[in-house]
This record gives structure tokens, sequence and C-alpha cells, in this order.
């Protein structure tokens, strides 16, 4: 028994739907559990309606509701073609419109934003995802049904950021899950949801839907999670932004995780460790990809250098002198710090735009371009050139360098706004020359 996670990013066309049908019948023979993100942007749009309501800005929140109803619509109507089974999904999808309205009023009239509310607004993204899908795997003729992620994953109730409890998670799954494959061939469900143990809907943190496949893949014991993504497997940069970035075949569950927790975003930081007590094979790779290409992360280990990794993302950062450092990192006004960076006493916080406006208060917010490194290097000639390269970052205000036996990682803040990752990676393709 296998688990397929598929990202909304590689859902967009009627021709990607055909696809993800013809891999799943000719690679992934059930029984098989299917885990499925929201659309793309959708996730994003939902929390920007809930912040329109926040504001008492109301109309414009409907708006932004009513575009995400009627993309999916349109996106089944070029989908599926049954119309009986278009408008079912119209009923569906009209029925969790009406449902988000009466949350995003409610906002509205309070002017109040909780995390619980928040997360019953955006989990409506997989809910859409979950059931257009569905009905386009059925008309393909595959024997699929849905169980919701609320019925399998529970979570403790910190909203937004919510832990999996994987005792109750297995419980879940020896009562309801396996016995499902007795209906279907396939079960779907969605990524990024869960629940508390009293029903309350949750969220695990942005991009987690890899977490809920690797969560099943333990409970499950499965040979191999799969992850389908624009993309086939990971590379040694962005492959979009670097013509030159070259797909590494194999990594080791130290690397992903080490990888993961730099801020990788086809990983989830904490995806790893379930998949490695199961031994469970991942497997990255794309819709339209031979079957043999990918990444393959597993335990087998790997001698000598090669592997590398350089990452980068716009986002906005803040210094705080000595004197405020210690109170404000106790007591954040935001989860969604991606890093903290300590050098002479002062700390440097990074973190998606709009995620320190708590701190502006107490010291200056400005954009700035965060670098992660990562090489499986143990030579340390080839680790000081990596350093170095780093260290000479144009606008560079702060640096941090983490070695282990196995690899070295180094992360950057830079001011700069001139593209880096183009050159970055030239240089460390020249030293494994």
């Amino acid at each position: 028994m296998n688990v397929i996670k598929i990202g909304g990013s590689t859902l967009r066309t009627a021709e990607d739907f055909e696809r993800l049908a013809e891999r799943l019948a000719a690679h992934h023979p059930p029984p098989a559990v299917v885990v499925v993100s929201a659309l793309p942007m959708v996730t994003r749009q939902l929390e920007q309606a809930a912040r329109l309501a926040e504001q008492r800005r109301l109309p414009e929140a409907l708006e932004v509701l009513g575009r995400i109803v009627r993309h999916h619509e349109e996106l089944a109507g070029v989908v599926l073609s049954d119309s009986a089974i278009r408008q079912a999904l119209a009923m569906l999808a009209g029925e969790l419109q009406q449902r988000t309205e009466r949350l995003l009023r409610g906002v509205s009239l309070t002017g109040e934003l909780t995390p619980r509310t928040l997360d019953r607004i955006v989990s409506v993204g997989e809910k859409l995802a979950l059931h257009l899908l569905h009905h386009a795997l059925s008309q393909r003729g595959l024997s699929v049904a849905t169980l919701p992620a609320s019925e399998l994953i529970v979570t403790d109730a910190t909203f937004g950021n919510a832990a999996p409890l994987e005792d109750a998670i297995a419980e879940r799954v020896r009562q309801r899950l396996l016995p499902a494959f007795d209906r279907a061939d396939y079960i779907l469900t969605e990524g990024f949801v869960g629940a508390t143990l009293e029903g309350e809907t949750t969220t695990m943190g942005k991009e987690s839907s890899t977490l809920t496949a690797a969560l099943l893949a333990r409970q499950i014991s499965a040979r191999e999670l799969v992850l389908y993504t624009p993309v086939p497997g990971i590379f040694t940069a962005d492959p979009i932004e670097v013509a030159s970035a070259r797909r590494i075949d194999h990594l080791h569950y130290d690397d992903a995780e080490r990888l993961a927790r730099a801020g990788l975003k086809l990983l989830f930081p904490t995806m790893i460790a379930p998949l490695r007590a199961a031994t469970s094979r991942l497997r990255i790779t794309a819709l339209d990809a031979s079957s043999n290409e990918g990444t393959q992360i597993d335990a087998e280990q790997e001698d000598g250098d090669s592997p590398f990794v350089v990452m980068c993302d716009v986002l906005e950062c803040v210094q705080l002198a000595r004197s405020e450092k210690t109170h404000l990192l106790e007591h954040p006004p935001s989860r969604t710090i991606v890093s903290a960076v300590e050098f002479g006493g002062n700390a440097f916080l990074v973190g998606e735009p709009g995620a320190l406006s708590g701190y502006r208060h107490h010291a200056s917010v400005h954009q700035c371009q965060y670098v992660r490194v990562w090489a499986r290097w143990k030579a340390q000639s080839r680790r000081s050139d990596l350093v170095r390269h780093v260290a000479e970052i144009a606008g560079i205000e702060v640096m941090a360098v983490s070695f282990t036996e196995r690899d070295v990682l180094a992360c950057a803040i830079t001011s700069s706004s001139a593209p880096v990752l183009p050159a970055l990676h030239e240089v460390l393709l020249r030293l494994l020359e």
C-alpha cells in the first residue's frame, strides 16, 4: 500500500487531471491513499478574504471568495464532461461558499479574526479541491472514495500550527481509513487540515500537506510516498530561476531533514521523521516525468561529496538590539517567523511579508533576501570555499554557518535586491569540477 500526494499546483488543466488518472492506473496499483492540496493561490486568497473581513471590508472579502468558487466551477466545466456531476459539484461548492460567507460576516461584525476561525476559512480550499479531484478520477473510471482529513488527522488545539497526535491518528486509520478500502480502490483525503479530538477544524501550518501524507504513510506502513510536484525532483537550485540547475537523484533521510528545516519548499520540516520511522521511501517527481525521473529519499547512505542546494526567498527582516531581544523572542507577536539568527548580541528575525508587523514598534522592518546553501561536503577546503562565497554576497547583513560531520549549512540575510541564485549556483558548480 502506498501514499500519493498531489500538489494543487500540478492540477491546472484537464490534461493534468487526465495525466494523474493515467499515472494512478499505470504506476500506483490499489489500494492507495491520495492526499490533495488546494488549487494554486487558493489558500492565500482565502486568508486574504479573512483579513479583509477583519478590516470590516466585507464586500471585498465576499468578492474574493466568489472568485475562488467561480474558478473551481470553471475548471470543473473543463475537467468534467457529465453535466449532472458538474451540477452536484456546483451545489457542494455553493454550500461551502455559504458556510464561509457566514464566517466572514461574523468576522466583519466583530472586527476580530481568531486563529480558530481562520483555520475554518482557509481549510475550504482543500475541500473544494478534494471533491473536484474525486469526481474527475471517478469519471475516468477509477474506483475512488473520499474520507475527510478531519476524520483522520487528529491534532492539538494550536490553531494555525497544530501538532499531530500520532496515537490518535493511528486509531483513526485502523477504524476509518483501512475499512474504507472495502468500498473503493483509492481513498482521497485533504492535506494541511486536521481536527482536535473535539472535532474543531485545525491546520498544521502552511505547505503542511506533505506532512499529512507522511503521517498516513507511517500509519499504513507504506512502501513509498510519492509527491507529484511541478518539477521532477529536488534540484541544486530552483530550475525555473537557474537554467543550469541539476536534479539530485538520491538523498538520505538526514539530508532531506536538514534541507526541510532550512526551508526547502518541497519538504515540510517535520515530515521526514514519520517516513524514517516506517522506513517508507519518498519519491519526488512530476506528472509528465518518465517513471525513473525524480529524487528518491530513503535510508541508504552514500559516500563522497556531491549534492548541494541553493535556496533564496524574498522576505522581511528586523534587527532587534540586545535590550529588546529577550522579551520579544520569548513573547513573539507572530508564529510565522521563518528564522532567527543571533549575532553580536543582536537578533535578526526573518519572516513572511507581514509576519513581523508586531515588531514595528521596536525596530525597522525591511525587505531582504534570505539565502541558504546546504552541501553534503566533507572536504574542509570545499566547506571553506562555500562559506567564503556566501560571505561575499552583496549587501550581506548577517550570516550563520553550521557544520556536522556529514554536511554544511550557511544562511545569510542580504538587503540587496540583486538576484543571488544564478551567480552563487555557478560558483558552487565550479567547486565540484
